[in-house]
């Protein structure tokens, strides 16, 4: 497969993965993408790891037919789902011809390790991920503090970012965290770095925020090399209501964006 030619297939449950396409853009400008928000049947979070798997294989084959080459799961829930499922990655890459499948786990977990000073590692996550002890198996020798926000997703989703009642219902998550004096926080999911500053905010200066849609963007970067096209297409598709996700689509990314509602069948 020629790297001039990639057209990376990114999806997530709503919004949350174009805090991937923001950073893949900001470190290679000229790369070509097709992105899918899965709006009708978001939050993730809440389903269990079967469904979520068939919910990426479906996502997978939609991205496929519209000329994407490359998947690039922008879902923590997804991406913990299918680590933790036999065969499900071989799955997606046998979609996409034996690609390499990009996930948003693996590159934060890396990031971790060479930041933390304590060994002690906080995650902020959907139920679903932390129930699948992902974090805890690939931190191994490292004490792990793992805390379901399954209310954060809706919240940001809605636009809601700086609301008061984001400020208390994420400090009562981060309670647990502050407690076991973690040095390092993992954003679990790609929703967070919405809220990234007020995380910093109320866990302290002393403490490392873990961005995973900037440390998979990085690991792209170097799959992809110099051979990004100069002639990039990026089309963004939603399995429902388009216009809100427009919405918070063109204030997150800084310039307007078109969505086309699709059905993934």
């Amino acid at each position: 497969m020629s790297k001039k030619n990639i057209i990376l297939g990114i999806f997530d449950s709503g919004i949350g993965g174009l805090t991937v396409a923001r950073e893949i853009e900001r470190s290679i400008p000229g790369v070509s993408y097709v992105y899918f928000g899965d709006t009708a049947r978001l939050p993730y979070g809440t389903k269990t790891p079967g469904t979520v798997v068939n919910y990426a294989l479906q996502n997978s084959k939609f991205l496929k037919r519209h000329g994407a080459t490359v998947p690039v799961i922008a879902c923590n829930t997804a991406s913990a789902a299918i680590l933790k499922t036999k065969n499900a990655d071989k799955k997606i890459s046998r979609i996409f011809v034996k690609t390499p499948v990009f996930n948003v786990i693996e590159p934060a977990v890396e990031a971790a390790k060479a930041v933390t000073r304590t060994k002690r590692i906080g995650v902020l996550a959907t139920p679903t991920t932390v129930h699948s002890k992902i974090y805890e198996r690939l931190l191994k020798g490292y004490i792990v503090v793992s805390v379901p926000a399954p209310l954060l997703v809706p919240l940001i989703e809605a636009g809601w970012e700086k609301k008061a009642e984001t400020r208390s219902i994420l400090r009562e998550y981060l309670a647990p965290l502050k407690k076991k004096r973690v040095d390092t926080v993992i954003l679990g999911c790609t929703h967070y770095p919405f809220i990234a500053p007020l995380v910093r905010d109320m866990m302290g200066k002393n403490v490392r925020i873990v961005n995973p849609a900037e440390k998979t963007a990085h690991y792209i970067k170097r799959f992809l090399g110099s051979s990004a096209g100069k002639k990039r297409n990026r089309k963004f598709f939603v399995s429902d209501m388009p216009e809100g996700f427009v919405a918070q689509a063109e204030k997150f990314m800084g310039r307007k964006v078109q969505a086309r509602l699709a059905s993934i069948s």
